[in-house]
């Protein structure tokens, strides 16, 4: 509710004053978002559809500013880009916001949009192919940009070669999880956890140890609603949990090599 009446006020502003504040200096001042609210005012009298794509540029600028990365992405789709020039600056931040928003393939969407229009290979396009690609696990496209584009990135040799020998080895969830169901605890194994493993199987072990022996001895109720009831809790819990530390796993690895990369190029 708030939003709205800034929203009404700032409209409603070039019809009872004459003296305006302009989006650009709310945007100097750093009140990003009153200056997002004059961008679309601005840009709602706007006498032409270029100024006006401009305008509304400037707001996704605004709340990207705000670190809203999100909604400047969403802001830059009502922008017409009948301008080449104009074009080639929004996608270039649509590629950065989607990449910042953490909505990788989106990122990747754009990239190929630009490789087709464009064909360039800046460093900052490439940096971005690179990061992208590493989110969305394609690492031997990533592996590649090092290899052919190293002189375009500026990275030296050795710099590339201490890239590559990082960990690049992703592991499969499903497979943690089909491991799992095989045979209880090896798929945590699997996921790098050896005694995540060891300890997941020896309860599921008991578990059935115990549902087998009051079923043996006639404690058929407790044999079958607490042993094979924990059994079962545990059998799919394991299986899932097995999956998600190989998520975490894969999420470290690429966190690594993003890492690793940015601190090279924050070197240059």
């Amino acid at each position: 509710m708030k939003r709205f009446t800034l929203i009404c006020i700032y409209l409603s502003g070039c019809f009872i004053g004459k003296a305006q504040i302009t989006g650009d200096s709310l945007y100097e001042s750093g009140q990003y978002f009153q200056a997002a609210i004059a961008y679309e005012k601005e840009a709602f009298f706007a006498p032409n559809s270029e100024l006006q794509d401009q305008l509304i540029l400037k707001k996704a600028y605004a709340y990207k500013a705000l670190g809203n990365y999100s909604k400047a992405f969403n802001i830059t789709s009502r922008i017409s880009k009948k301008s080449d020039s104009l074009y080639k600056v929004v996608l270039y931040e649509r590629i950065l916001l989607a990449y910042l928003s953490d909505e990788y393939q989106k990122a990747h969407n754009e990239l190929l949009k630009w490789q087709v229009r464009y064909g360039e290979n800046s460093e900052e396009i490439l940096s971005l192919r690179f990061l992208t690609l590493v989110q969305i696990e394609k690492m031997e496209e990533a592996q590649e940009i090092l290899t052919k584009y190293d002189s375009e990135l500026s990275i030296n040799q050795e710099e590339v070669s201490s890239l590559l020998e990082a960990n690049w080895q992703l592991k499969n969830p499903d497979k943690a999880y089909m491991l799992s169901l095989v045979l209880p605890g090896v798929g945590q194994m699997y996921a790098g956890h050896f005694f995540k493993g060891v300890f997941s199987g020896v309860v599921q072990t008991g578990l059935v140890i115990f549902t087998a022996w009051n079923v043996y001895h006639g404690y058929f109720f407790t044999g079958g609603m607490t042993g094979a009831t924990l059994f079962y809790t545990f059998y799919l819990g394991g299986a899932r949990y097995a999956r998600n530390l190989t998520i975490q796993y894969n999420d470290r690895v690429k966190s690594e090599l993003v890492n690793e990369f940015l601190d090279i190029a924050s070197k240059k």
